[in-house]
């Protein structure tokens, strides 16, 4: 469980839907983003990125509670550097 939102983990499914949608929204921020749970077209997207090291998104639905996190590095570490 979640302890921010105490609920389940998203299922594989549900990620990859989530994902899909965050992806769409990251190249249109008009568009809505449906939650994977239960629906609703009413999730926000913060976008919480760190370029240019890594995009991070946290995703809530306000109608079931869903609060998760997507993280997509950004590019390979530099010869030499970390990571």
């Amino acid at each position: 469980m979640d302890k921010a939102s105490s609920q389940p983990p998203l299922s594989a499914e549900e990620q990859s839907a989530l994902w899909q949608q965050v992806c769409a929204w990251r190249v249109d921020r008009s568009k809505s983003v449906p939650c994977p749970r239960c629906h609703t077209d009413r999730v926000s997207v913060e976008d919480r990125s760190a370029r240019p090291y890594t995009e991070w998104y946290a995703v809530q639905c306000p109608q079931c509670g869903l609060e998760h996190n997507i993280n997509i590095a950004l590019g390979a570490s530099p010869p030499g550097g970390y990571g």
